[in-house]
């Protein structure tokens, strides 16, 4: 389909999820489609491709562990979300950039970054996107030691994956919750 394609949105949305149906696996090579997307949204102002693919960029670079790349394209992603006036991408892309910070140690920009996030998630009424945020803080807590206030924002998250129907999430949840019993 790619090798097809016309050089329009449709184009810059096949790269977008080409690049989806390789992160797990192949993180680096979904980036290549995500920065060919970014680079024909730059040649049609198509202001939407652009956040979409500069989030997807940073998320490629978080399964790759480079959290100031993460940061750097989530600043990018934060530009192009905002001129679109996309409030359900902006609770992404910050709660993205919150996780940067928080891999990297950098506890006050993540939270700083966390309270964005939940700005921008209240407005949609996200549940998905608040749970994430709920799981980033008691990450912080848990690393900071605090494991009763990482527990009880943990069941926060919970309890908002529960509502809907995210076992995935459930699921990683439950281990990371099993992680702080262990710690504890």
């Amino acid at each position: 389909e790619l090798a097809k394609a016309k050089e329009d949105t449709n184009k810059i949305n096949l790269l977008r999820n080409i690049g989806v149906y390789y992160a797990n696996e192949d993180p680096r090579r979904a980036i290549t489609y995500w920065k060919q997307g970014v680079a024909l949204s730059y040649k049609l102002n198509y202001t939407k491709g652009l956040a979409r693919n500069y989030i997807n960029i940073g998320t490629g670079y978080s399964f790759l562990s480079q959290m100031d790349s993460v940061i750097m394209y989530a600043d990018s992603g934060i530009k192009y979300s905002k001129i679109i006036g996309d409030p359900d991408r902006l609770a992404l892309v910050y709660l993205n950039k919150a996780d940067g910070y928080r891999n990297l140690g950098n506890f006050t920009s993540a939270l700083l970054n966390c309270d964005t996030a939940s700005m921008y998630a209240n407005k949609t009424g996200n549940t998905d996107r608040l749970a994430r945020i709920y799981d980033i803080i008691a990450t912080i807590y848990l690393d900071q030691k605090q494991y009763y206030a990482a527990l009880a924002i943990y069941n926060k998250a919970l309890a908002m994956y529960k509502k809907d129907n995210n076992e995935v999430m459930e699921g990683q949840l439950y281990d990371d919750v099993g992680m702080l019993y262990l710690k504890m």
